[in-house]
């Protein structure tokens, strides 16, 4: 009896243990995890390889632009 008590313990944990973010989940738009394109105001976005912007709202009506920290 605990031996099927144990079995079902380490099958749930190896269960959980899959569970995380999945890979088509949005960036969280931090400075660990920026944003590709804008959609929010002061997300973190990626402008090129190495170098992070803050989103900001372009124009009126032109959406967002992702502007230099620097």
């Amino acid at each position: 009896m605990l031996r099927y008590g144990v079995r079902c313990a380490i099958a749930i944990l190896l269960m959980l243990s899959g569970c995380g973010p999945s890979s088509t989940s949005k960036p969280a738009g931090t400075s660990a995890d920026p944003v590709l394109s804008c959609e929010r105001v002061a997300d973190v976005c990626r402008l090129d390889g190495s170098r992070l912007g803050v989103c900001v709202q372009a124009k009126a009506g032109s959406g967002f632009a992702c502007q230099s920290q620097h």
